[in-house]
């Protein structure tokens, strides 16, 4: 079997690390929205609210699918790396 390459597992979960970092700062972004209406039940707040949960929705989706799709990925791969020596064992859920 092929040994089990760590340093690319790594690589693609910094990328998954990073993608759940974007994903934080764009719902605190969206949470800048959320405040005023929770304060203030106006037309005006709700308009806003509606707004930018509409202009953030598919940034929020494709960042939440790119860290799943990864993780996803390096699943497999450990599911497919052998079972004991090159990998050091490594078990998972």
């Amino acid at each position: 079997m092929e040994k089990f390459d760590t340093s690319n597992c790594g690589y693609e979960l910094c990328k998954a690390s990073g993608c759940l970092n974007a994903l934080r700062d764009e719902l605190d972004t969206l949470y800048q929205a959320v405040s005023p209406f929770n304060e203030n039940h106006t037309q005006k707040s709700a308009f806003l609210l509606a707004y930018e949960s509409a202009r953030n929705w598919e940034t929020l989706n494709s960042l939440v699918t790119a860290a799943r799709d990864i993780v996803n990925e390096q699943i497999d791969e450990l599911d497919r790396a052998p079972e004991s020596g090159d990998h050091n064992d490594i078990k998972h859920a």
